[in-house]
């Protein structure tokens, strides 16, 4: 996952609940994407970048979850812009009922079964599964830039991005021996 926007993005568990269910709003060509599984060079300059940045990374994030097919598939509803309740109200939930480990371990009188607390529940384990992920994540960043020899990196001046030695451009006049701004930069 981009870091970067772990730090920004995923910041908390109602950042998540918003990005999932604001997707079908926030990511122009997410319909389509979804439908065809690609997108032509031509559509994917007319996106956002940024907004599409963050659901590449909510992707992984939700792949790195190890959720069922099950779980995906009400996530998926949910980006889709169904509700709580229109799920509840769709045959999704005769597929959780037969597929769901609670409805296949237990007796359940259905006619008096509070449904929307249920799927609720079923979204808040989600985001708390999603949300383990991402400090999980964040905290092996922390760790990755604490083993860092600082001295193999510096900032530059221009981008603000730390970046290795290798980028910036030799130069002995200076007191560290290199450029003030990376190659890249100049």
């Amino acid at each position: 996952m981009n870091q970067e926007w772990n730090h920004t993005c995923f910041s908390s568990k109602t950042v998540l609940e918003g990005l999932i269910k604001l997707r079908h709003k926030l990511e122009p060509g997410f319909f389509d994407k979804r439908e065809s599984g690609i997108f032509n060079q031509s559509e994917m300059f007319a996106f956002d970048e940024n907004i599409t940045s963050v659901y590449v990374d909510l992707d992984i994030l939700i792949d790195s979850c190890n959720f069922s097919k099950l779980e995906k598939d009400f996530l998926t509803f949910l980006m889709y812009g169904y509700t709580l309740k229109d799920i509840v109200l769709s045959k999704f939930i005769n597929r959780v009922i037969k597929e769901h480990d609670f409805f296949i371990n237990n007796k359940i009188n259905y006619k008096k079964f509070n449904f929307i607390k249920f799927v609720k529940s079923m979204f808040n384990n989600c985001l708390k599964i999603m949300w383990h992920n991402v400090l999980i994540s964040q905290e092996e960043c922390w760790e990755n830039l604490n083993n860092l020899k600082t001295s193999d990196y510096k900032k530059c001046n221009k981008c603000g991005r730390y970046k290795k030695l290798k980028y910036f451009q030799a130069d002995a006049t200076k007191p560290d021996g290199f450029e003030y701004n990376c190659k890249i930069c100049e």
